[in-house]
C-alpha cells in the first residue's frame, strides 16, 4: 500500500508535469506559434516550472515575432546547443511599411509621453494586421514593417499554381483590407488624436496637427532570417522589395494620399477589393530602372462615393 501511495504522487507531482512539459517543447519545435495551456493553480513547483515555460515561450513569441519561427524551431530540435545564426530561407510575400508622420517635431513636443503615444499606433496597426492575415514585423518608433505571407498547407510540393495564385490573391487582399482598416482605426481613435490637443503640440504646429500614418505596398521575394551576431540578432526582412514598399510610403507625401501601392502588388488584388483603387502615376522608383504604376486607394483617401451616387449625382 505504502509502495502505491508514493508510486501515486511521484505519477501525479512529478512524472507527468515533467512529461507535459517535454510534450509542450516538442509542439514548440513543430510549431514556435504554438500556445502552451495556461496554468490555472499553482499547487507544486512544477506547476511553477510549467508557468515560468509558458511565460518564456510567450516571450519569445513577441520578441522575435513570425520571422523567428524557424530560428526557434531549429534550435529547440537541436538539444543543448544554441546557434542563432540560423541560413535564412527565401520566400514570395508582401510587404508593408508604414511612419507616423512629423514623428519627429511630436517626439520633441511628447518627450516621456512618446511612448504611451506610439504605443497606441502600433495596437491599432498590430491588431488590423493579426486579424487580416499579416505579422508585424519591425518596430522602428515611428515606423512599422509588416509581412504577409500567402497560407500554403504544410506540404507544398504538390500545391497547384491556381492554389497559390489564390492564397497570392487572398494574401494582398488581406493586406490592403488591414491598412484600410488602420487608416480609419487612426482616425478614429479618441486616446491617439486626443495628443493633438497637447500643449506643446498646439504650439508648436499652431493647432493644425492631426495624427496620420502614410502606408506603401509592394508584392515580391525577400530572404527571411536572423541578421546580426551571436550577442545580438534581429529576425527580418531583406530585400530591395522590402526597401520599395518603404520608398512608396515615403511618395504618400508627395502625392497626398494615404495608401500607395506597386503594380505586382495591384495585379494580386481580387476585382472586388479593387474598387476604389485608382492608378496616380507611372515612375521609376529609386533601386529600379523598369517603369512602374502606382495606385492609391480612394477608399482611404475620403474620395470614394459609391457607384450609386455617382450615377445619380454624376
Amino acid at each position: 500500500v505504502m509502495g502505491f501511495l508514493l508510486s501515486r504522487d511521484v505519477d501525479t507531482l512529478v512524472v507527468r508535469p515533467i512529461e507535459t512539459m517535454v510534450s509542450d517543447v516538442t509542439k514548440l519545435a513543430s510549431n514556435p506559434a504554438y500556445q502552451l495551456e495556461k496554468v490555472e493553480r499553482v499547487r507544486y513547483e512544477t506547476d511553477t516550472l510549467r508557468m515560468s515555460l509558458a511565460k518564456i515561450a510567450t516571450m519569445l513569441q513577441v520578441g522575435f515575432g513570425e520571422a523567428g519561427n524557424n530560428l526557434v524551431a531549429e534550435n529547440l530540435k537541436k538539444g543543448d546547443s544554441v546557434d542563432p545564426m540560423v541560413p535564412g530561407r527565401k520566400l514570395l510575400g508582401a510587404y508593408g511599411f508604414c511612419i507616423i508622420d512629423d514623428y519627429e517635431e511630436v517626439l520633441e513636443c511628447l518627450g516621456e509621453e512618446i511612448l504611451p503615444f506610439t504605443n497606441t499606433a502600433a495596437s491599432i496597426v498590430h491588431d488590423a494586421l493579426t486579424d487580416n492575415g499579416g505579422q508585424p514585423n519591425r518596430n522602428l518608433g515611428e515606423a512599422f514593417l509588416c509581412v504577409w505571407k500567402p497560407q500554403l498547407p504544410a506540404e507544398t510540393n504538390d500545391i497547384s499554381p491556381a492554389e497559390l495564385q489564390a492564397a497570392e490573391v487572398k494574401m494582398c487582399d488581406g493586406a490592403l483590407t488591414a491598412f484600410r482598416r488602420c487608416v480609419r482605426g487612426i482616425a478614429m481613435s479618441g486616446p491617439l488624436q486626443a495628443y493633438n490637443q497637447h500643449e506643446e503640440i498646439v504650439k508648436f504646429f499652431d493647432g493644425a496637427y492631426s495624427t496620420r500614418i502614410g502606408y506603401g505596398l509592394h508584392y515580391g521575394w525577400a530572404i527571411e532570417g536572423a541578421v546580426g551576431t551571436n550577442i545580438k540578432i534581429d529576425c527580418s526582412y531583406l530585400s530591395p522589395n522590402v526597401n520599395l514598399a518603404a520608398r512608396l510610403e515615403s511618395a504618400t507625401k508627395r502625392y497626398g494620399v494615404n495608401i500607395l501601392m506597386s503594380q505586382y502588388f495591384y495585379d494580386k488584388l481580387s476585382p472586388a477589393v479593387k474598387q476604389g483603387v485608382r492608378r496616380v502615376d507611372v515612375v521609376c522608383l529609386k533601386g529600379s530602372s523598369i517603369p512602374m504604376s502606382i495606385y492609391t486607394c480612394d477608399r482611404s483617401n475620403a474620395l470614394y462615393v459609391e457607384q450609386s451616387a455617382i450615377d445619380k449625382y454624376g
